[in-house]
Formats: C-alpha cells, sequence, structure tokens
C-alpha cells in the first residue's frame, strides 16, 4: 500500500514539475513578458520543482541549470557565472566548511551546548538566544556575511539536539 501511494506521489511530482513549465511557456508575448523571459521563467521554475520534490539530487540541478540558460537561451557564460564571482557566495561556502570541521572536532557542539544553557535550556529561550545572537553578530559585522555565523549556531544546536527531518 505505501509503494503504491509512493509511486502515485512520485508520479504526481513529475506531473507538476513537467506541466506548470510547459503552462508558462503557453502564455502569451507581449511587450513586457517576451519569449526570452518566457523561457527563462520556464526553466528556473523547472529547476525550483526539482529542488521541491526533491526528484532529482539538488548537485545535478545546480550544475544544469546555468548549462541550461547558456545553452537554451543563449546568454553569456560571463553573465551566468557572475555569481560565481561574488565574495558572499565564497563566505558562505567558507562558513559550511568551516561549520563542518567545527563539527567533526566537536566544537560546534560545545558552542551550542554553551549557548542553550545560557538562554535556559527551553525552546522559547533558544530561540530568543539565536536571535539575540543575531542582532549582536549583526552589529558587529555589518556586512551580509554576519548570516553565516547565525546559521552555523542553528546548525549547531540542530545537531547537538539531535533534531531530524520532519515526516
Amino acid at each position: 500500500m505505501a509503494e503504491i501511494v509512493s509511486t502515485r506521489k512520485s508520479l504526481v511530482h513529475w506531473i507538476l514539475t513537467i506541466g506548470i513549465p510547459c503552462l508558462i511557456l503557453l502564455l502569451p508575448v507581449n511587450g513586457t513578458f517576451t519569449s526570452d523571459l518566457k523561457i527563462f521563467m520556464a526553466i528556473t521554475v523547472a529547476a525550483i520543482l526539482f529542488f521541491v520534490f526533491e526528484q532529482v539530487n539538488g548537485t545535478v540541478v545546480t550544475i544544469l541549470l546555468p548549462i541550461a540558460y547558456v545553452l537554451i537561451l543563449k546568454a553569456p557564460i560571463e553573465v551566468v557565472y557572475r555569481p560565481w564571482s561574488m565574495s558572499i557566495l565564497w563566505m558562505l561556502v567558507g562558513g559550511f566548511v568551516l561549520a563542518n570541521l567545527m563539527e567533526k572536532v566537536g566544537l560546534l557542539r560545545r558552542i551550542a551546548y554553551k549557548c542553550i544553557l545560557m538562554t535556559g535550556a527551553s525552546y522559547k529561550g533558544i530561540i530568543w538566544g539565536i536571535a539575540l545572537a543575531g542582532v549582536i553578530i549583526f552589529l558587529l559585522m555589518p556586512n551580509d556575511n554576519a548570516a553565516v555565523t547565525i546559521a552555523a549556531l542553528a546548525y549547531g544546536i540542530c545537531i547537538s539536539l539531535d533534531l531530524k527531518k520532519g515526516p
């Protein structure tokens, strides 16, 4: 019975993933909504739906999305890959690598335990503690890179509390 439900669910996901971009391609073209914009929307929505329904590995979608922009839309490679040259992306990658290293060493868990104890070890206290840490870190780091630190802290708390993905 569970296999039938899973198969039906997967079939619905595939129909939505293919159908919605096809519906976008059927929209009429006018002065604002050009044919290139229509194709861009269809490609992007298809990629988002692949991520949402987890039908294909996210890495594959991430690699194929800019390639699709270059091949289908004939977009210049410099424009498509410009976000890879920005500092925020590399700060995020560095932050995730640092959080992973801190997790392997055990430092992330110790920091998370200390934060949990400082906030009273309650759910409400943890949420307020993360919010307060976010305010302090954003005041100390005036750019957008502070979000990486907050994400690492929240990840450490989730690991420390052994929280799992919901149903």
